[in-house]
């Protein structure tokens, strides 16, 4: 059975909720359970970007899919995001990132 998951926003940046780096602990901890984990889109020349929320509308077709490919590179790093997980953005809505990533 699928679980649904929906993003969390800091500081008006989109976070996976698990599997973050807590700071405060000493020492500091990986991949926590109760911790967000910042959304990044990393490219091939080194550099990365995060995603705004809410989304700019004039950059929503951009935006949507550099969230694509970081929830698909956040699925193969975080083992708090299950395989078959069904992703929510913070509105609610289902954001169906394997069929943006299929349609690049």
């Amino acid at each position: 059975m699928s679980e649904t998951i929906r993003l969390t926003v800091k500081h008006r940046v989109l976070h996976f909720p698990r599997g973050g780096v807590n700071y405060d602990a000493n020492p500091v901890k990986y991949d926590c359970p109760d911790t967000p984990s910042l959304l990044v889109r990393y490219y091939d020349s080194g550099d990365c970007d995060t995603i705004a929320w809410p989304m700019p509308k004039r950059k929503l077709p951009e935006l949507r899919k550099r969230l694509a490919r970081a929830l698909y590179d956040k699925r193969e790093t975080n083992s708090f995001f299950p395989a078959d997980a069904i992703i929510e953005l913070p509105d609610g809505t289902v954001f169906d990132f394997d069929s943006i990533l299929a349609g690049a």
